[in-house]
C-alpha cells in the first residue's frame, strides 16, 4: 500500500471565532469521519515534530465497522530505511491513535531520520529555495 503525505486530499475551512451564522452554514458540509482521520494524522505529525519537508507519510481511515486505523511511515533521505507502524482504535480516540503511532515510530528511531533532513533540504539532498 502506498502511503500518502499526511492530510492529503482533505480540505478545511476556517471561520472567525464567534461568527455563529457562518459556523452553522459551513458546519453542514463537515464530515465526521474525515475530521477523525485528519485529527489522527495531525497528532502523528505533532508527536513526530514533523515539518513540511519531513519524510513522513500517513493514512488514517475509518472502516465500515467504525474502527479508526492509522498507517504511517518515516523514511531516510536516501529511501533505504523505512520505519512503519499501523494501529487501530475506537473512532473517538483519534488523538490517542495518532500519538500512539507516533510513539511507535519514535521507538524505532524516527527522530534520527526526521532530523537527518535539514531545513531547506529536500529528500533528494539538494537545497530548496523558497
Amino acid at each position: 500500500m502506498m502511503v500518502p503525505a499526511l492530510g492529503a486530499g482533505a480540505l478545511a475551512l476556517q471561520c472567525r471565532e464567534g461568527d455563529t451564522e457562518l459556523i452553522e452554514a459551513v458546519g453542514a458540509i463537515g464530515d465526521g469521519d474525515t475530521l477523525r482521520e485528519v485529527t489522527a494524522e495531525r497528532m502523528l505529525l505533532h508527536v513526530l515534530q514533523g515539518r513540511c519537508n519531513s519524510p513522513i507519510a500517513g493514512f488514517a481511515r475509518v472502516a465500515r465497522e467504525g474502527a479508526l486505523s492509522l498507517r504511517a511511515c518515516v523514511f531516510s533521505a536516501d529511501g533505504k530505511t523505512i520505519l512503519q507502524a499501523h494501529e487501530r482504535a475506537e473512532p473517538h480516540a483519534a488523538k490517542d491513535l495518532g500519538a500512539s503511532v507516533g510513539a511507535a515510530l519514535l521507538r524505532q528511531g524516527a527522530r534520527d531520520l526526521i532530523d537527518g533532513i535539514g531545513c531547506g533540504q529536500s529528500l533528494s539532498g539538494r537545497g530548496q529555495s523558497r
